[in-house]
């Protein structure tokens, strides 16, 4: 069996890394926004650092104008068409099904009354 190690990074690179304070990492941690460290001694502690460049990688992106914004953007408008449109087709289709469903029963409705008017004669 192949084991792979992960390399542990302590607390004092992991504020560096990330530009929060201790106190902001654990506030994180209790949250579940940040990796829980893992146990190294009986006094010390540690995280992964894949996991912490993973929360990194995971970060969003912030942007303040220019092309990629304006990308954003008419692809958030996009996307907002996209689901206003798959809304409305869902209605209709609601619609169509609610349409279908009061045929059926007009036809239903139409076949008792032939069947007791037959019985009637």
């Amino acid at each position: 069996m192949e084991t792979t190690s992960r390399k542990i990074i302590r607390s004092n690179a992991v504020t560096k890394r990330i530009g929060k304070s201790r106190v902001q990492i654990w506030r994180d941690v209790k949250a579940k926004k940040f990796p829980s460290p893992v146990e190294i001694g009986t006094n010390s502690i540690g995280w992964y650092e894949d996991e912490i460049d993973d929360w990194l990688a995971s970060r969003p992106r912030r942007n303040y104008g220019g092309a990629e914004a304006e990308a954003t953007k008419e692809y958030e408008t996009a996307e907002i068409a996209r689901r206003h449109e798959e809304r409305k087709l869902t209605k209709a289709a609601a619609q169509g099904i609610k349409a279908l469903e009061v045929k059926a029963d007009e036809i239903e409705s139409a076949r008792r009354y032939r069947e007791r008017e037959g019985a009637a004669e």
